[in-house]
């Protein structure tokens, strides 16, 4: 692969490199100012020395590095203008879609007004806002007005833990409000923009439509995410299943079914593609016509500006290549919107898209079937190949699995959810129409029955999944130059590529081993912060103990959130949970000839032995002189323990000079022996 070929990546790469020099800090604008007079300088420079094109190309790059860099400073400094923090009361408006909870109704609202110091102030940025079902559910447009002021979105509290405050924060939410029925007042309603307000009234018409027209739970689940972007109704046991046999994708209206619907409508449209302004016009108000369908919602609305910018730069340049093309859109929607760059969807879709443009025409020479049903079968396997291979690096790295059975999956999912979008778009355009809809809407339930119990087939097999994968942000990179490398390899036979890519392989195979070395010899303690619960894991080699109470012990999803990552990051190959609530009130546990307590309700005897620490829970400790002959090494509170009394308990320990630690305040820690 010769980048000479393809100007576009080089262009959009350098933009990345400004964005992410902007995110992570690594240079002040003071800095960067002065490069970018070095890079206009060189720029001059190249054009008076025409022979010497290379100071022009520096020059150029430097500033698409500073464009980056400024594009992403732009785009942060205009979301917020004031800290929603400490208020005494704002006025927001519903900006987008509302999305059902079990317990709570989710939406993000549009900053208008702030009060401060008993005056109110215009204002500008978005908050995260829950509503209690108690209430009316929201509708967009809606404005509240909003007694006190939201909190600030907290970091990650435990180690290795998913950060959802950097998470908002690139989307420019930097706060969230809990409210009850007591804390707001609707002032009114009007909308932003109508034909958002549009949308939104008719993606929800289309759900009610398909609630009534789909009875059971789990073909709607699936219909509602796939035809409608909408997952009120997706349960974890749905979701997980198709996360296990590599279909989850499929439940979130983005690339796929937009690409899916674009392939539709070119081959509806095949008759036009001699009059090419009239194709591409309408190729791309067709595929915006279901983006506003499906409400407009963030990942739609990208995947459809992305395969609008594709189709209209196919017909614009038809000398040239798809990989410039599908480079030029990135660089546009970065240019605008750089925070897409840290989408786990931007970044997946354009690696898999990439991945099939560029792979498919090698690995479709491979092996030609005779047969055209063989035919179909080889090409959509390649194409999942493909697209697996450039996104398996990165889907490690969020996901930490793989599914194993992609290739028995991709084929179903691809002629399946090819079905859902084509019948069930025209099973909702027909619905008024009698008997056609009907029909329509039983072969929509029974090419989902099918869909769902393949799926969940496909996720019963035995090892099904492979994970418990943990790698770092340097892997990833050495993963996908190992990738190209071996690509390149077999494609040009080249021995410099095998060489790099052998010792690329040889890095990452000792550095593994190292790693799995230093995970058999382990040995640590770890206290995580569990909200309003607790929870401790004993660390031995590569098992572990998670000790914690009924409520989170009943929780399948405490261990995702909280413990996987971290688990995953520790090489655990064998967990137990144990709850101790049938013993006593104290429960010891030892690790590497330590000894420790966990006070796990109130007792009326006192703490007389030698404990290296001692975790606290439920507001058992009142006052350390008189429970304690003799204080540990440290004391940790977790946080079913009330504010008050860590605050009261914080003050003490001071004054005895007793170490104590509240995990709200320090996170989840770990100590190793």
């Amino acid at each position: 692969m010769e980048l000479k070929a393809y100007p576009y990546i080089r262009l959009v790469l350098f933009l990345i490199i400004g964005i992410y020099t902007y995110e992570y800090n690594f240079l002040s604008e003071s800095i960067l100012l002065i490069t970018v007079s070095i890079g206009a300088g060189l720029c001059l420079l190249g054009f008076f020395l025409s022979k010497r094109n290379t100071f022009q190309s520096i020059g150029i790059y430097i500033l698409l590095t500073s464009l980056g860099y400024f594009a992403a400073l732009f785009n942060k400094t205009h979301q917020t203008n004031t800290s929603l923090t400490d208020l005494q009361g704002y006025m927001v408006r519903v900006n987008a879609a509302v999305e059902t909870k079990p317990k709570s109704f989710k939406i993000i609202a549009e900053v208008l007004k702030v009060k401060e110091d008993s005056t109110w102030k215009q204002s500008k940025g978005e908050v995260l806002l829950y509503f209690t079902k108690e209430a009316d559910k929201p509708k967009y447009g809606d404005i509240y007005l909003i007694n006190k002021g939201p909190r600030e979105i907290e970091g990650p509290k435990n180690p290795f833990e998913f950060d959802y405050k950097t998470f908002q924060n690139r989307r420019g939410i930097q706060s969230h409000h809990f409210l009850r029925k007591d804390d707001f007042v609707k002032l009114g309603h009007r909308a932003k923009y109508p034909i958002l307000a549009w949308s939104i009234g008719l993606n929800e018409k289309c759900a009610s439509i398909l609630k009534e027209k789909l009875p059971e739970k789990s073909n709607l689940a699936v219909a509602g995410a796939m035809l409608l972007g909408t997952k009120d109704e997706l349960d974890n046991k749905t979701r997980d299943a198709y996360a296990t046999a590599g279909a989850v994708h499929i439940l979130a209206v983005s690339g796929l079914h937009v690409g899916i619907l674009m392939v539709m409508i070119n081959l509806l449209l095949g008759f036009l593609k001699k009059k090419t302004i009239l194709y591409g016009i309408l190729t791309v108000g067709l595929l915006w016509v279901y983006a506003v369908f499906t409400g407009l919602s963030p990942s739609v609305t990208r995947a459809t500006l992305m395969f609008s910018l594709f189709q209209i730069g196919t017909i614009i340049n038809r000398d040239k290549n798809s990989i410039n093309v599908l480079a030029g859109s990135a660089f546009f929607l970065l240019l605008f919107k750089p925070f897409w760059l840290f989408e786990v969807g931007f970044q997946l879709s354009y690696l898999a898209i990439f991945g099939i443009i560029y792979l498919f025409p090698y690995l479709n020479k491979l092996y030609e079937p005779k047969s055209w049903l063989l035919s179909k079968l080889w090409q959509i396997s390649i194409v999942s190949i493909a697209a697996q291979l450039f996104t398996f690096p990165l889907s490690i790295y969020y996901f930490h699995q793989f599914p194993n059975y992609f290739l028995l999956t991709n084929p179903i999912v691809t002629v399946m959810s090819s079905a859902v979008l084509f019948v069930g778009i025209f099973s909702l355009i027909f619905t008024a129409v009698p008997i056609l809809s009907d029909v329509l809407y039983w072969t929509l339930n029974t090419i989902l029955n099918i869909l769902n119990k393949c799926i969940f087939l496909i996720s019963s097999l035995p090892e099904s999944k492979a994970q418990g994968f943990s790698i770092s942000q340097t892997e990833v990179i050495l993963l996908y130059l190992l990738l190209f490398c071996t690509i390149l390899f077999l494609l040009k036979r080249q021995v410099k590529f095998f060489l790099v890519g052998l010792f690329i392989f040889m890095g990452l195979s000792f550095w593994n081993i190292y790693e799995d070395f230093n995970q058999v010899k382990q040995n640590a303690i770890t206290f995580h912060f569990i909200p309003k619960s607790s929870g401790v894991s004993i660390i031995n080699s590569k098992t572990a103990i998670f000790l914690t109470d009924s409520a989170t012990a009943n929780n399948p999803r405490a261990y995702d959130f909280h413990l996987k990552n971290y688990y995953d990051n520790k090489g655990i190959i064998d967990y137990k949970i144990l709850n101790p609530e049938k013993e006593s009130s104290n429960y010891t546990f030892e690790i590497a000839d330590t000894k420790n307590l966990w006070i796990r309700k109130f007792y009326r005897g006192k703490v007389n032995e030698e404990f290296n620490k001692i975790i606290v829970s439920n507001n058992a400790v009142y006052d350390l002189e008189k429970q304690f002959d003799t204080y540990p090494n440290q004391i940790i509170l977790d946080d079913s323990n009330s504010k008050y009394r860590i605050t009261k308990l914080k003050k003490q320990a001071d004054s005895l000079k007793v170490n104590l630690i509240s995990l709200y305040e320090s996170g989840g820690t770990t100590y190793t022996y």
